[in-house]
């Protein structure tokens, strides 16, 4: 984010708010995932963010709901492997707290001015609910049309745009 074309001046954009915690509040870059444990990880994040003069306030989807940020950050986390320890890889067929359509909708709702997913599109992708219908395939299907999807394999090339 930081190397990303704009950023900077979006930042500066909100140095005119004289209210200093609505200022705070509008810089901040919403980092959510469905799961607990992810979000102890992604605690590094925050710190190395905040480093780099990016303030962000972290949390379950969960506990996000209610709230709103001008940039959101969502990630997904699961993928179609599991890493049982001792290099032990086995399939995966479980989104675990995602597969709720309610926290689906709280996760993508929360962005007023940009929304990033990451994870595992295919893994996603493919999952039915019980009755046998696609949670997430017309929400990707919507951000290939209206947004853009980045292979990570080539965020690079992102870099400065």
């Amino acid at each position: 984010m930081k190397k990303s074309q704009g950023f900077d001046e979006y930042m500066k954009f909100w140095d005119g708010i004289k209210d200093e915690e609505k200022r705070k509040l509008e810089k901040e870059v919403g980092l959510i995932s469905f799961y607990g444990k992810q979000v102890g990880k992604l605690r590094e994040v925050r710190t190395t963010a905040k480093k780099l003069g990016i303030p962000i306030r972290l949390n379950t989807v969960d506990k996000f709901q209610g709230m709103e940020r001008n940039i959101i950050i969502v990630s997904t986390v699961r993928s179609d492997k599991l890493n049982e320890g001792n290099n032990i890889i086995v399939q995966n067929f479980d989104i675990g707290f995602a597969k709720a359509p309610e926290r689906l909708n709280v996760a993508l709702s929360r962005a007023r001015r940009l929304l990033i997913v990451v994870g595992n599109k295919n893994f996603f992708y493919k999952f039915k609910d019980r009755e046998g219908n696609p949670l997430y395939k017309n929400a990707i299907d919507e951000i290939a049309r209206n947004g853009r999807i980045i292979d990570y394999r080539t965020l690079d090339n992102y870099s400065n745009k």
